[in-house]
C-alpha cells in the first residue's frame, strides 16, 4: 500500500513582477513527522536524520558531482519537456558561470526524477504561484515534482533554485534531509528572501522586484556576517539558519535574536495571506532597532563615517520598500542612532538647510557643497558627506527628505570646510549663506534667489 506524504509548511513566496512563488513542503511518512523545533543540531527524529549542512550528505552520496553530471541527469530524465531542459540547462549554464564554486549534491540528486507541471490555480486563499514538493506514486516512493501556476520563466527559474540547498533522501540507514530551516520554518523568511537575492544575482539583466524588501534584508545580513557573495550563497546553499541567526554572528542576545525571527516571520506570512497592516508599528520599528543593533555591534571595531553610511542605506533602502506603515522621521532617527555610535565625531559645527532645519552630519571636513548646474531655487545647493559605500565607490550622504545626490547631474564639489574658512569664524552655518557667499564669488546667473537669515 503506497505510504502518504504529509506536508512541512516550507513557504517560499516572490511578488512584484512574476508574483508570490512558494515551496509548499518537503514531505515525510507520517510516522517520522513529527518535528521539534527546539532541535538546533544534527538529529534523529525517529528515522529521520536531519543534517546540519551539505558536507554531512558526503557520508551517504561520496561521489564529487560536475555540472557536466548535472547537465548528464537533466538530459536523462523522462519526466521533462524540452523546453523546460532547454531553461533549466540555461540556469545550470549561469550556476557554472558564476557559482563554479557550488555544491552540486542537492541540485544532481533533485533534478534526477523531477516533474514539472503546469496546474490552474484553485486556492486563492494564499498568493502562491508555485511550488516545489515531494511526492509518490505506485513505482516511485519520494521524489520531487514543481507545480506551477503561471507559465513565467521566472517563477520556474525560482523554483529550481530551491533545488540546490534542500533535499531529503531515503537510505538504508533511514531518511535523511538537508535544508537550511533544519526543523525550524520560522527561518523561512531568509531563505525565500536568499531565493529572490541568488536569482538576480544570477540573471541582472532580468532582474525582478519580487519580493524586494526581503532582497533588502538579505543584504543587511550579508553585510553584518561582514562577507562577500560568495560566502553568502555558500551559506545558504551549503548550511542552515544557525550560521546566520546565532548571537556570535548577529551580536545580539538570544531573546533579541528570537524577537527578531518572529516579527520577520510575522511580516512572512502576512504578505502570503495578504494580511495588509497586521504588523504594528512597534514590531516594524523594534525589527529595524534590532537590525541596525546587530549591523553596529557588529562594526564596532571599524566604526566610521564610511560605515554609519553604509548601515543607514542599508536599512533605509529595505524599509523604503515597506509600504504598509510609515514611521515618522525614520531615516534621520536612524542616522542619529548611526552617529551616536561613532567613537569620534566632528560635528560641532550648527549646520542648517533653506529651511533652517538642522543638517546631520559625522565629520565637518568630510562635507561637501555640491552646486547642481542645471538646478534651480533649493535645488542649485545641497550639502552632502562624503564616504565609500559598500561598493568602495565614493559618494555623498545628503540629509534632506526630497533631495538626492545623483552623480549624472551637471554638478560642482567644494570642500564645505574651504568655503567656510570666509564665513568663519562661527559655529553655524546655513546653507543660505553659503550660497550668497557662492553667487557672489562665482557672479552667477541662476534664478536661484536667496534669502539672507535676519
Amino acid at each position: 500500500m503506497k505510504k502518504r506524504i504529509k506536508k512541512d509548511l516550507y513557504y517560499y513566496l516572490c511578488y512584484g513582477e512574476i508574483g508570490i512563488i512558494a515551496l509548499l513542503g518537503i514531505g515525510h511518512v507520517d510516522h517520522v513527522i513529527k518535528r521539534n523545533a527546539n532541535v538546533c543540531s544534527e538529529s534523529q527524529v525517529n528515522n529521520t536524520i536531519y543534517l546540519n549542512n551539505v558536507k554531512e550528505l558526503d557520508s551517504y552520496l561520496n561521489q564529487e558531482i560536475t555540472f557536466q553530471d548535472v547537465r548528464v541527469a537533466l538530459r536523462n530524465n523522462p519526466n521533462l519537456e524540452d523546453d523546460d531542459k532547454d531553461l533549466i540547462n540555461e540556469l545550470i549554464d549561469k550556476l557554472e558561470e558564476k557559482t563554479p564554486y557550488l555544491n552540486l549534491k542537492c541540485l544532481y540528486e533533485n533534478i534526477k526524477l523531477l516533474q514539472i507541471k503546469r496546474l490552474e490555480k484553485t486556492d486563492f486563499t494564499t498568493n502562491v504561484i508555485g511550488s516545489f514538493d515531494r511526492y509518490s506514486d505506485e513505482i516511485i516512493l519520494y521524489n520531487y515534482k514543481i507545480s506551477l501556476f503561471n507559465n513565467n520563466d521566472d517563477t520556474l527559474k525560482h523554483e529550481m533554485l530551491h533545488t540546490a540547498h534542500s533535499l531529503v533522501l531515503d537510505t538504508k540507514e533511514g531518511s535523511i534531509e538537508k535544508n537550511f530551516c533544519i526543523q525550524n520554518d520560522k527561518t523561512s523568511f531568509l531563505k525565500e528572501g536568499f531565493i529572490c537575492w541568488f536569482k538576480n544575482y544570477l540573471f541582472p539583466e532580468s532582474k525582478s522586484f519580487s519580493y524586494r524588501d526581503l532582497v533588502n534584508d538579505i543584504d543587511i545580513f550579508k553585510y553584518i556576517l561582514g562577507v562577500n557573495d560568495k560566502e553568502l550563497i555558500t551559506i545558504f546553499t551549503e548550511g542552515n539558519y544557525k550560521d546566520i541567526l546565532n548571537s556570535n554572528v548577529m551580536h545580539l542576545d538570544d531573546l533579541e535574536i528570537e524577537e527578531l525571527i518572529n516579527i520577520c516571520d510575522k511580516e512572512y506570512n502576512m504578505i502570503q495571506y495578504n494580511k495588509s497592516g497586521s504588523l504594528t508599528t512597534y514590531e516594524l520599528t523594534r525589527k529595524y532597532d534590532l537590525l541596525l543593533k546587530a549591523c553596529i555591534n557588529s562594526h564596532q571595531d571599524d566604526m566610521n563615517v564610511d560605515t554609519v553610511y553604509q548601515i543607514q542605506n542599508l536599512l533605509s533602502d529595505s524599509y523604503n520598500y515597506y509600504n504598509i506603515i510609515e514611521l515618522p522621521n525614520f531615516r534621520e532617527n536612524l542616522l542619529k542612532q548611526a552617529i551616536s555610535a561613532l567613537p569620534r565625531k566632528n560635528n560641532n559645527i550648527k549646520i542648517t538647510d533653506f529651511y533652517g532645519k538642522r543638517i546631520n552630519y559625522c565629520d565637518f571636513n568630510n562635507l561637501v557643497l555640491i552646486h547642481n548646474k542645471n538646478g534651480t531655487g533649493v535645488f542649485t545647493y545641497i550639502i552632502g558627506e562624503e564616504y565609500q559605500d559598500t561598493n568602495q565607490q565614493t559618494t555623498y550622504y545628503v540629509d534632506d527628505d526630497f533631495i538626492t545626490y545623483n552623480k549624472e547631474n551637471n554638478n560642482e564639489v567644494f570642500r564645505l570646510s574651504d568655503v567656510a574658512k570666509t564665513l568663519l569664524p562661527t559655529d553655524e552655518l546655513s546653507l543660505i549663506d553659503i550660497g550668497d557667499y557662492l553667487e557672489e564669488k562665482n557672479k552667477s546667473n541662476s534664478k536661484t534667489k536667496v534669502y539672507k537669515k535676519k
